[in-house]
């Protein structure tokens, strides 16, 4: 097998490296037009599962119906395959190192369907621990992202948190932010990474990364007394830490659904204000509003209202209110979604009957 003549001479020079505890599989796995297989084989299996030819990318731009929710159906399970067949490889041969896996927010509705895609629910499975990024003021794209602070970051949190209970409670991971990469243009607070660390804290992650990014920067440092509060409050937490290791963040009573369907078949139409161009890592002054192309839909600000009046939120995958998911909670927000898969509605429809409470924007 191709994939076992490369991976274990990888993982014998790995297992060799004492402070190698862990190795990431693919940062951000996403999947653009031009990276979908279109061989004789992935041709034949489409049609076989599906009853007609594989259309493609491009060809779906304005059809919002089964056909293009089959076709991320399809690519979805395509590379499910492939981490599969990586994962249970890594396992046969690995003795020590642990597999990683590193999300985004592609998978999580920030970006257009048109532009790219991830199946986080597919793909999450196949890893020992995993993590992800979400960085506040570096990449703060959104309107209200100065006065409803950490919208995205608390969306994020509730995302995967609930993907890795799902799948077992597989230990969250995050990045801490601490360079100061565009400085002087954009200069971020002191205390940055001292809050971005205490609220990741609260919202379950176990293992912290520190961002330290210089290649794009300005600079290439960090100030020094940003790097001394950092470092005192890790003192800190330190004592507390044996605890907070085994602390699981119980399920909410709320929880607002991510609508896959609604973000495969109804996404943002490709369009940008005037002067705007590509997906803009802008400055925060420059930051396009919120449904801007390519920034898709998802409804952080929305999600932050209910987050802070209720005092917990969490977000649950349309795909699994569609198995039936709901017991554990009370009350379910629908916003920002015209297409619903009818078994998810199905459930929804039953979690009403039996009492629980339906939040809703049309």
């Amino acid at each position: 097998m191709k994939q076992e003549n490369y991976i274990r001479p990888v993982m014998e020079r790995a297992e060799k490296i004492p402070a190698l505890l862990s190795m990431e599989i693919l940062d951000e796995p996403h999947t653009y037009p031009s990276n979908v297989c279109r061989c004789k084989l992935c041709l034949k299996r489409f049609k076989e599962k599906y009853g007609y030819e594989m259309p493609r990318w491009m060809e779906l731009v304005d059809v919002k119906d089964r056909r293009r929710y089959d076709f991320f159906d399809f690519i979805g399970d395509y590379y499910k395959e492939g981490f599969r067949i990586t994962y249970q490889t890594l396992l046969k041969h690995r003795k020590r190192v642990q597999v990683n896996h590193v999300f985004a927010l592609v998978g999580a509705g920030q970006y257009s369907t048109h532009n790219s895609f991830a199946d986080d629910l597919k793909w999450f499975p196949y890893c020992d621990t995993f993590e992800f990024d979400c960085y506040n003021y570096m990449y703060a794209h959104f309107a209200a992202a100065e006065y409803v602070k950490f919208h995205q970051f608390h969306f994020a949190f509730a995302r995967y948190r609930d993907l890795s209970r799902y799948y077992g409670n597989k230990e969250l991971h995050f990045f801490v932010q601490t360079d100061d990469r565009d400085y002087p243009h954009d200069i971020e607070p002191l205390n940055a990474p001292v809050e971005i660390l205490y609220t990741a804290i609260g919202q379950g992650a176990k293992v912290f990364h520190l961002m330290y990014k210089p290649t794009f920067s300005n600079v290439f440092g960090l100030r020094e007394e940003r790097w001394a509060l950092f470092g005192k409050e890790l003192v800190k937490i330190r004592k507390a830490s044996p605890l907070l290791a085994k602390l699981e963040k119980q399920a909410s009573p709320l929880a607002m659904m991510f609508p896959h369907t609604n973000c495969v078949l109804n996404p943002r139409p490709k369009e940008l204000p005037e002067g705007y161009v590509g997906i803009g890592f802008y400055h925060k002054e420059e930051r396009p509003f919120n449904r801007w192309y390519p920034s898709g839909y998802t409804p952080f600000n929305s999600y932050e209202f209910l987050f802070r009046y209720f005092g917990e939120c969490d977000v649950i995958e349309e795909r699994l209110v569609a198995e039936g998911r709901l017991a554990m909670h009370r009350a379910l927000a629908l916003l920002a979604t015209t297409y619903i898969h009818a078994d998810a509605a199905r459930n929804i429809r039953q979690f009403i009957e039996n009492g629980g409470i339906l939040i809703c924007d049309r």
